[in-house]
């Protein structure tokens, strides 16, 4: 159960190292098709990672709430003190968690929803040309 903390924690980090390389106006952008903004993904991440922390505190789902406003979204202030505050709940819940078979398929799903989050990112950088930090360049063998 370690490996899957450990993984999580390091994602936790690229994400704050991604929205930090972003510029300011890239949160708003999108992609010209049916889609939404960059900000919007950063929302439903930190939405389902809070959701999923409640969830697993519980033992069960208890449904979705993101603390992150529509102003929030629009700048990487926001969006930063979010992902952080939400990798330091995380954190301290990982510390005390007893994983049971109901907590570890919330886990797995919250695993599964990160790393989904980020392949959706890496397609919105490629096609707006916006770059990527190095640490995503090291992880996903990104040019």
């Amino acid at each position: 159960m370690q490996h899957i903390v450990d993984r999580l924690n390091r994602d936790f980090e690229l994400w704050v190292e991604m929205a930090n390389h972003l510029p300011d106006e890239a949160f708003a952008l999108e992609l010209p098709l049916p889609s939404n903004s960059i900000g919007d993904q950063f929302w439903c991440l930190v939405g389902a990672r809070e959701s999923y922390i409640r969830a697993i505190e519980e033992g069960e789902w208890q449904g979705f709430t993101c603390s992150l406003s529509r102003d929030d979204i629009a700048s990487r202030e926001g969006i930063v003190r979010a992902l952080c505050d939400s990798a330091s709940s995380f954190y301290e819940l990982a510390s005390y968690t007893e994983w049971d078979d109901p907590r570890t398929e919330l886990l797995l799903d919250l695993l599964e929803h990160e790393a989904q989050h980020m392949g959706q990112l890496i397609r919105f950088c490629y096609a707006l040309e916006l770059g990527f930090p190095m640490s995503w360049k090291r992880r996903w063998s990104l040019e």
